[in-house]
């Protein structure tokens, strides 16, 4: 069974990996879904590919490599998870939105707040993290003023569990946010 590294070399779990198919889609690896490759440039930021061959990441060296019919290239693999709907569209009461599992901990986590058509007047929202999906810390946070906006809000530090959260209703206007993490 191969290993798997993430770009600093330091191991991953299979159900970390994903790649983006063609309409932009994070799909995740899996053993009815193996890694597709396509004929390229290889080497950083490139990809190496034969649709029709059994691909596999070789983990003898500190980088992934991809081994393809006497072909070598790297292969730039993504360990964080596709972003979820944390807060609904809609969204103005307070009170806490759907819980991203990383399975493990990550250290990089982002929310994106997307504004309604109608400006709030007051309201904040917050993005959390938890190591134990009870307690949270709160890593960021946003005031929406603007109507119509999409405004990220990033956060560094180990948790497995994050989340948004309207801490002060929204007065006048909505919103909705997604997170993610790797």
């Amino acid at each position: 069974m191969a290993n798997y590294y993430d770009s600093q070399g330091l191991p991953v779990s299979r159900a970390d990996l994903f790649y983006q198919d063609a309409q932009g889609n994070m799909v995740p690896v899996s053993q009815g879904n193996p890694l597709p490759v396509t004929a390229g440039s290889g080497g950083p930021g490139g990809s190496v590919s034969t649709p029709s061959y059994t691909t596999q990441v070789d983990s003898s060296g500190n980088s992934p490599t991809v081994t393809l019919a006497g072909t070598t290239g790297l292969l730039n693999i993504a360990t964080g998870l596709p972003p979820i709907t944390s807060l609904p569209a809609s969204t103005s009461a307070a009170g806490a939105g759907t819980v991203l599992d990383g399975g493990a901990a990550h250290t990089n986590h982002c929310m994106v707040v997307t504004t309604g058509s109608v400006a709030s007047t007051a309201g904040t929202v917050i993005l959390e993290g938890s190591h134990d999906n009870t307690n949270w810390v709160q890593l960021g946070t946003f005031s929406p003023t603007a109507a119509n906006t999409s405004t990220a809000v990033s956060a560094t530090g180990a948790y497995r569990y994050i989340r948004s959260r309207v801490t002060v209703a929204l007065s006048g206007g909505t919103i909705q946010t997604t997170v993610a993490m790797s």
